[in-house]
């Protein structure tokens, strides 16, 4: 899924013609919570570099998340329109279903690439 795809979903789902920058600050916030908490603590997370995209990146790139997963973008921007609008109702039901399929994707990856080992844990001066 691109940057593109998910305006025009957006446009489809909720008739609303939401800012680029602002789509694009809203896709980055999910790109860094995916790399930091999913990607970073797996094996292969160096082939994944992500600085943030701009406006140059809105056709052509595609997300880190694959489909079907990528449907998280769509509601957590939907879930982000809905709060700026005050729609409590729906903001809660698209945060429900990003939360959901960001899960769906956190399994999947962790199935299918191997974990990092953990840092050890010092307590009192013992290594445990």
């Amino acid at each position: 899924m691109t940057i593109q795809n998910i305006k025009d979903k957006l446009q489809f789902r909720k008739q609303t013609n939401i800012d680029t920058d602002r789509l694009i600050e809203f896709v980055n916030t999910v790109e860094m919570q995916i790399k930091k908490e999913i990607i970073d603590t797996h094996e292969g997370a160096e082939k994944y570099v992500f600085n943030g995209y701009t406006t140059d990146d809105v056709e052509g790139t595609q997300l880190i998340a694959p489909a079907p997963y990528s449907e998280m973008y769509v509601f957590y921007v939907s879930a982000q329109i809905s709060l700026a609008e005050n729609n409590i109702a729906s903001f809660n039901n698209e945060m429900a279903l990003f939360n959901q399929w960001y899960g769906d994707f956190t399994g999947y990856y962790t199935r299918n690439n191997m974990p990092l080992p953990k840092k050890n844990m010092f307590l009192r001066g013992y290594n445990i």
